[in-house]
């Protein structure tokens, strides 16, 4: 099923509830081949939205994943604004907006140890743990110059340090026996900032008057 097909129906039938099967099957196409199709992602919710009894949670969990894998686009607050109030607090819905939550506060160390209560989930989406480590490393190359192989070994969930030595290599990234340095950036340097005090005549003259006094 290609995308191309996929974007053929949802221009001719995109509120047709009788493509909701092909738009899951097209879903499950995206997890085993580890694309991303955001809009027909969210046909399904759309469609989900005008028949209730069509709604699958186990689909909107994998396209919640899916979102989640996307970031640093907005994706998964597309999504979880389409998707009933009433399923925001079942599970693996509720998790999984916790787990966005965790990332979109760059809260790195708590997420991984949270993904530990769905692994049996998480582990059917492919891809899942690099998809969230491609974001981590973005956040820390645009936040550090250096930082220590311990800290970003825990921020990456790498369980040995030959990963992380991998990671290194295949950059190409300068480091020491304790600390990686990353390439300078447009975001991770410190920026001088000139501070201009402008007086208009008027409070120049105001100035000298109580000067004067």
């Amino acid at each position: 099923m290609s995308k191309e097909y996929i974007q053929r129906l949802l221009t001719t039938d995109r509120y047709n509830v009788e493509i909701l099967p092909q738009l899951e099957a097209y879903l499950q196409r995206q997890i085993e081949t580890q694309t991303s199709d955001i809009e027909a992602n969210l046909a399904i919710l759309k469609l989900y939205q005008f028949h209730p009894e069509k709604v699958n949670v186990s689909v909107i969990a994998k396209i919640l994943t899916k979102a989640l894998m996307s970031l640093p686009n907005a994706d998964f607050t597309l999504c979880m604004y389409l998707i009933p109030e009433k399923f925001h607090n079942e599970e693996p819905v509720k998790t999984l907006a916790t787990l966005a939550d965790m990332l979109e506060t760059c809260q790195f160390k708590a997420f991984w140890k949270e993904t530990a209560t769905c692994r049996e989930f998480l582990g059917t989406v492919v891809g899942f743990d690099q998809a969230i480590r491609t974001f981590v490393l973005s956040v820390l190359t645009i936040t550090y110059q250096n930082v220590s192989k311990q800290l970003m070994q825990e921020l990456m969930s790498f369980t040995n340090v030959s990963e992380l030595d991998q990671l290194i290599s295949s950059n190409g990234w300068e480091h020491t026996t304790d600390t990686v340095t990353f390439p300078h950036n447009e975001d991770n340097q410190a920026k001088s900032k000139k501070i201009s005090d402008k007086m208009s005549l008027e409070h120049v003259q105001r100035f000298l008057q109580s000067v004067g006094r």
